[in-house]
């Protein structure tokens, strides 16, 4: 099966660049626990671009001390690229420009990911759909002893200023990164848009931490953008168009990390809450929802979705904290639909099974109808005696998968 692997800038920009001033940039490959990769080889394509629209800047020329074609990770070795980088400009400027780096994988030498999949049959395969949502392409090269087709996620740094001429820089590294997510809309027919139906590509920005203490909400692991990429292609049967008579679709996402499911559930319509353990101010995820709710804002207001960040321990929830998470009526009174659970790798910590059961149990139960979508990619042994126990209380049915991830419809049946 294709399996999603990881750019990195392991040492990244400066958050100030002087004109014609070299200075260097160290790319890396991982997997999404930040594991270096073995011996592989990867195109790679290296661009400075605005840091706002992300589009080319005319008048800065890149120049890179080797060719950044081939990408090549030793065992022996380090596992990573250096690159000596120099910006020059054909135009002169008075004000910093905000810019940014991309790397990502050169088109050239990219594949089909499709010939590489393997889902089970009765199981949608939703790999034709992950490198349009990744924002990257396909690769064949010998990975872990035979021909594997990789899909790298590339990334953007985070804003830098490239100062005027005669100016000096200063500042420490940029800390955060960018990657990029891209989902085809679909058409809605809310009654209450003045908006023609449109099929319009969604483009989710998510900012990683990338160079702090490595925690599970500080960057995307792979179960989300294919949990992401399931609602968008059910989108009429989780989030039916809203109107006078019906809220919204509420959403409650369990381990919501950066935040990227959840707020793909809100621009598709949802009213979604996004809960973790840490508070989201210490991490990047109320950053994200606070982009997302601006792209709901200004370009898919007719959806009616809108999305928020709340604390959660796991275990048993009593009613009043089911309510807090999912109001039984909205501010008019009228009732939603039964909500919908969803929960993007969770299940890496065996002794969190527990927990993690109790709450989607107790939310089932005092909210009938509830229905729970949980996307899962083996880490370790021992993960998979937590679907023996769900099935004690859950309908528990895998209806999807792509590079590694299966998606599992849960319905609570007691």
């Amino acid at each position: 099966m294709p399996r999603l692997l990881r750019l990195h800038f392991t040492r990244p920009p400066p958050q100030e660049i002087a004109l014609g001033k070299p200075f260097p940039l160290t790319i890396s490959l991982t997997d999404d626990l930040r594991v270096p990769v073995s011996a592989i080889t990867v195109p790679l394509h290296l661009r400075l671009l605005d840091a706002r629209s992300h589009t080319p800047i005319p008048s800065l020329t890149l120049t890179l001390s080797k060719p950044a074609s081939s990408f090549i990770i030793s065992p022996t070795g380090q596992p990573s690229i250096t690159i000596d980088v120099t910006i020059t400009c054909s135009k002169s400027f008075r004000q910093p420009k905000p810019v940014c780096f991309h790397v990502g994988v050169d088109n050239a030498a990219c594949v089909d990911p499709t010939e590489d999949g393997d889902v089970e049959e009765g199981v949608e395969d939703l790999t034709s759909g992950v490198c349009e949502a990744v924002g990257a392409r396909g690769v064949k090269t010998d990975l872990e002893g035979g021909m594997r087709v990789v899909v790298p996620l590339g990334v953007y740094s985070g804003e830098c200023r490239v100062m005027p001429a005669g100016r000096d820089a200063k500042g420490g590294k940029v800390q955060t990164n960018e990657r990029h997510f891209r989902f085809q809309m679909p058409r809605h027919a809310n009654p209450l848009s003045d908006r023609l139906p449109r099929t319009l590509p969604l483009v989710i920005p998510i900012t990683e931490h990338a160079h702090m203490t490595f925690s599970t909400g500080t960057h995307i692991w792979d179960c989300a953008p294919i949990l992401a990429l399931y609602l968008t292609c059910h989108a009429h049967s989780y989030f039916p168009p809203s109107c006078s008579s019906t809220p919204p679709r509420q959403v409650i996402e369990l381990g919501a990390g950066c935040g990227l499911t959840g707020i793909t559930g809100a621009v598709l319509g949802g009213d979604v809450v996004c809960t973790d353990l840490d508070n989201p101010a210490d991490s990047c995820l109320q950053h994200n929802i606070d982009v997302g709710n601006n792209i709901i804002q200004t370009e898919y207001a007719d959806t009616g979705g809108k999305c928020r960040a709340d604390i959660l321990e796991w275990g048993f929830l009593d009613a009043d904290i089911v309510a807090r998470l999912a109001p039984p009526t909205d501010g008019n009174g009228k009732s939603p639909l039964p909500p919908l659970v969803i929960a993007a790798d969770v299940l890496y910590n065996v002794a969190s099974h527990g927990v993690f059961l109790d709450t989607i149990t107790s939310i089932c139960a005092h909210r009938p109808g509830a229905e729970v979508l949980v996307a899962y990619k083996w880490r370790g042994e021992g993960e998979e005696a937590f679907w023996g126990s769900a099935k004690g209380v859950f309908e528990v049915r895998r209806v999807a998968g792509a590079v590694g991830v299966g998606v599992y419809n849960l319905r609570y049946v007691l």
